[in-house]
């Protein structure tokens, strides 16, 4: 485990967490740097670094993951993949439709004409921790956690976290 090899080396949780807030921070200045540079196909694959590492530590449904996916749909727009830009546009409404981000993407969308470019970096599913804000379970495998089947936008690793979870407001916040 990692964590046992990084306490035998002395160092303690805070250092891991300030280790692991430093990379991220790495990561977003090189994202920043590669959509500068124009350089898209980089952007998009830090920033699945990034929000591998969103979903990771706050689940699937964090609001947190919404500017990610905004910045990763307009260098989908930049490059003229639309197909992905549209996918990038869908995934951020099953998090929250009502987020300004989303109608700023959806009016790019809507100017922008399909170039017939394909993204050659896949985005492909992440590791996600369970929805539930009293579990703390993550997924060993992509895709071992269910999909709230009504709005598709939340993972829980057990039946009884979806109801505990609905019992605590996501009952409130899901809806097609």
């Amino acid at each position: 485990m990692s964590f046992l090899k990084d306490e035998m080396t002395g160092l303690s949780i805070e250092d891991i967490g300030a280790k692991k807030q430093r990379s991220m921070y790495r990561l977003k200045i090189q994202s920043k740097f590669a959509i500068m540079e124009r350089r898209f196909e980089d952007a998009i694959a830090t920033l699945t670094k990034i929000l591998q590492c969103v979903t990771l530590q706050y689940g699937r449904d964090d609001n947190q993951t919404v500017p990610i996916l905004s910045e990763m749909c307009w260098c989908y727009v930049q490059f003229g993949d639309k197909k992905r830009a549209v996918q990038s546009l869908g995934r951020m409404k099953r998090i929250n439709k009502n987020h300004p981000l989303v109608t700023i993407q959806e009016k790019l969308i809507r100017q922008m004409r399909n170039s017939g470019n394909r993204s050659r970096t896949r985005v492909e599913m992440t590791l996600c921790k369970c929805s539930n804000p009293y579990c703390s379970k993550v997924e060993h495998k992509k895709g071992e956690f269910s999909l709230c089947d009504r709005c598709e936008s939340v993972k829980y690793c057990s039946r009884q976290c979806q109801v505990q979870h609905w019992k605590a407001g996501h009952r409130k916040q899901c809806g097609k």
